[in-house]
């Protein structure tokens, strides 16, 4: 499905993977898990290619998920959603990716916990 779409990716980068609780982060790796992910992957994605000279401070950008998320820049560095861009301009073919320092907020992650799931057996 996003094969064959421009997009732009708002990517948490290892380092934001790695402060992401264990058991959380565990989770998520499992079969069980796949639609969160999906929805995870969904709210960080926007159909339209959004290099950072076309990002505007102070937009708002629907993602893929549904939710809105919002630019800003400041003479310190620039968000989108409040997780700083620390890498901008990963250029794909089909489309950009910006490494942000964190999960965008209110992303599905904060649904995803090791209660919510429910395990054969």
């Amino acid at each position: 499905m996003l094969l064959d779409r421009v997009v732009t990716l708002f990517a948490p980068t290892n380092e934001a993977f790695g402060a992401l609780p264990a058991d959380v982060l565990g989770l998520a790796l499992t079969p069980q898990a796949r639609g969160t992910l999906f929805q995870i992957l969904a709210y960080h994605t926007i159909f339209k290619v959004l290099t950072s000279e076309k990002l505007i401070d102070g937009a708002t950008y629907t993602t893929l998920e549904g939710s809105a998320v919002v630019i800003a820049f400041s003479d310190i560095d620039n968000t989108v959603h409040n997780s700083t861009i620390v890498d901008a301009n990963i250029l794909a073919r089909n489309g950009v990716s910006h490494g942000i320092n964190s999960s965008l907020g209110n992303s599905p992650w904060r649904s995803l916990n090791i209660y919510s799931l429910s395990f054969p057996g």
